[in-house]
């Protein structure tokens, strides 16, 4: 057997701490809207601002864990900015991002894909 295995388990204010950790937000945790992707542990957190649609995404991929934020601005069309970092997940267990996977659990969600 290899390492522990873990997933994303996210909340709203959790994921908002995260984000705020990164990147600047000018809103307070109760102006945003929290998404949960079905059937996958991706998140969302999303609000507008000042003419700004601005949206953060937790999501696994390959095996890493990536935060990013894309920022529309709806006067001009096209003008769109994204960027993103990379977490670690002694960060993700630190804000209780993450949980460990029992092996049972592992095996179903490997064979979901």
């Amino acid at each position: 057997m290899t390492g522990q295995r873990y997933q994303l388990k996210a909340t709203k204010a959790r994921l908002y701490g995260l984000v705020k950790r990164h990147f600047e937000v000018p809103v307070a945790c109760q102006q945003t809207n929290f998404v949960k992707r079905s059937r996958n542990r991706d998140y969302a957190l999303k609000f507008f601002y000042e003419g700004r649609i601005y949206s953060f995404f937790l999501a696994e991929c390959s095996g890493k864990v990536v935060l990013s934020r894309m920022v529309d601005t709806l006067r001009v069309a096209h003008d769109r900015t994204w960027d993103a970092v990379d977490i670690q997940l002694t960060e993700l267990l630190e804000q209780g991002l993450a949980e460990p996977i029992t092996e049972a659990i592992a095996q179903v969600a490997s064979t979901q894909k």
